[in-house]
């Protein structure tokens, strides 16, 4: 990968942990609040609050590792390789999804292949494609 993409990748990736560590923060603090309120609030409205805020926190901690993961390959020049067939990932996913670990037709097989990574808190990178202009 060259120079100036990788940093330019290394400053999306930057921008992306500070965003996803702000937002689990404010998260947390929203969800310190709602679990103290004490007053008349529905039981059921309360409940179901808490566990969108639990989920909103999981799969942004889980992104943010994601994000980690990505940062740490970029430190040894791994970053930019599909993890399965360790071809270049083209810089328009990376640019869409900086933390991308697959090339577009590897990450579409392990979607096809995969029913959890369509279940609500999955680990895994959403399939994004950028189209070839």
């Amino acid at each position: 990968m060259e120079e100036s993409r990788k940093e330019a990748l290394r400053q999306q990736l930057l921008a992306r942990r500070q965003e996803l560590t702000e937002q689990i923060q404010r998260l947390r603090v929203d969800l310190a609040v709602t679990t103290a309120v004490g007053d008349s609030t529905d039981a059921v409205q309360k409940r179901n609050a808490i566990g969108t805020a639990e989920g909103l926190i999981r799969l942004a901690d889980r992104e943010l590792g994601l994000v980690i993961s990505a940062m740490d390959d970029l430190a040894v020049d791994r970053c930019g390789r599909c993890i399965e067939c360790d071809a270049e990932i083209t810089p328009r996913r990376l640019k869409a999804v900086p933390e991308a670990n697959r090339c577009c037709q590897c990450q579409e097989e392990e979607e096809a292949n995969s029913k959890t990574s369509r279940r609500f808190g999955s680990a895994r990178i959403p399939f994004y494609c950028p189209p070839q202009q």
